[in-house]
């Protein structure tokens, strides 16, 4: 990202809904661990930046398929701000994801 020479790929993870409200995107950068130099740019901070540990290539894998999950759903999850704090009123959301293997695994399909 801050050094135009480089050919590696690299993944991003991202949801918008048909109201223009999004999720924090997931980044998945070919690496197994995170230089400095990567973020001298003018990315949001509520940008999540991550590695494949398993294989250091800057693809999603099962692990990080349920990472992203987890924050689709605290940041899609409806609520209710009160004086005595946040309510969530159980109302269902949809995904709509393509079949990648990380979607088609149990601990995906089961999570929530």
């Amino acid at each position: 990202m801050a050094d135009p020479n480089t050919r590696e790929s690299l993944t991003s993870i991202e949801a918008i809904s048909t109201a223009r409200d999004y999720t924090p995107s997931m980044i998945i950068l070919p690496s197994l661990t995170l230089l400095e130099k990567y973020f001298d740019n003018d990315i949001s901070d509520d940008v999540l930046f991550t590695t494949n540990t398993k294989t250091s290539s800057g693809f999603t894998n099962d692990m990080l398929a349920i990472d992203w999950l987890i924050i689709f759903e605290e940041a899609t999850r409806p609520s209710i701000k009160t004086h005595k704090g946040t309510l969530y009123n159980g109302e269902w959301r949809i995904l709509l994801i393509d079949n990648h293997q990380s979607h088609l695994t149990k601990e995906f399909m089961d999570y929530y």
